[in-house]
């Protein structure tokens, strides 16, 4: 794999393309076996279930595999100060930025972020995993503002998941004899777990750190002194938290005890 074009013409970039598109590629298979997953959950169909979320979780694993690559070959002060520009938008310009050759109106628009990812919205919609505002309960507005970002497919293909149901209620709801289930489906929100693990170790060195680093060379603006994703969020409480959130999904005996059966989940009762 190559990357045809980059704005830098650094290898560094063109790695750091081809990892994302790795990534990207290696949790392909978790997209028909999540629709899969949903099919079984209204047939209550524990075998098939099954089937799925061992694909997911393989895919997961896959995905965790090729995520750390980022450090072979993508040089962390290239990345901050060469590359990283590149993707940063530019929400906090007033009047927008204007492009001469379009119009004379000003377009606002946020930078790159992972949370355009299809790949990992809908694996947290399919799995249960429940996003909030940073220290607070409200949804995150920013992964939902994100998702005007993604291809308008991607973007209907996750809005008719979210629209489905989702496989935490029916784990919640299954009895002793399904503890196989259990099992993989935490199995399942560990690897995500893990995947964010990862995420906040590579912007902590490809970010913050870096910016540490620019901050012993100067007195930075007070507004700079916040490190944010190059979407706008500010990167480490968001990360956090998102992984945080992911851990807290996975099911304890406790919790599935005091849940009604997934047939009562499913009929209202």
């Amino acid at each position: 794999m190559e990357a045809l074009a980059t704005f830098t013409g650094t290898p560094d970039e063109s790695w750091f393309h081809i990892v994302t598109a790795s990534i990207e590629i290696a949790g392909a298979p978790c997209l028909p076996a999540i629709v899969s997953a949903l099919d079984h959950v209204r047939n209550g169909h524990s075998a098939g279930l099954k089937a799925s979320l061992e694909t997911i979780e393989t895919a997961l694993k896959e995905m965790n595999r090729q995520l750390p690559r980022m450090f072979e070959r993508l040089d962390p002060g290239v990345f901050y100060n060469s590359i990283r520009p590149y993707l940063s938008g530019w929400k906090s310009l007033e009047q927008g930025l204007i492009y001469e050759a379009c119009d004379d109106r000003g377009h606002s628009f946020a930078g790159a972020s992972a949370a355009q990812s299809c790949l990992i919205a809908v694996l947290d919609v399919a799995l249960g995993v429940v996003h909030h505002e940073t220290g607070q309960q409200g949804p995150n507005r920013f992964m939902l503002t994100m998702r005007q970002h993604m291809p308008g497919s991607h973007r209907a293909f996750l809005e008719a998941v979210e629209a489905a149901a989702n496989v935490r209620p029916f784990i919640l709801g299954l009895d002793d004899s399904g503890q196989e289930l259990v099992r993989l489906y935490n199995a399942c929100v560990h690897q995500l777990k893990l995947f964010r693990d990862k995420h906040v170790q590579i912007v902590s060195l490809y970010v913050v750190n870096q910016a540490r680093k620019q901050d012993r060379l100067g007195p930075q603006p007070k507004e700079a002194q916040q490190v944010l994703g190059t979407a706008g969020a500010s990167v480490m409480p968001f990360l956090k938290q998102a992984r945080n959130e992911t851990n807290e999904t996975k099911v304890s005996l406790d919790e599935k005890k005091s849940r009604p059966s997934w047939l009562d989940w499913f009929l209202g009762r």
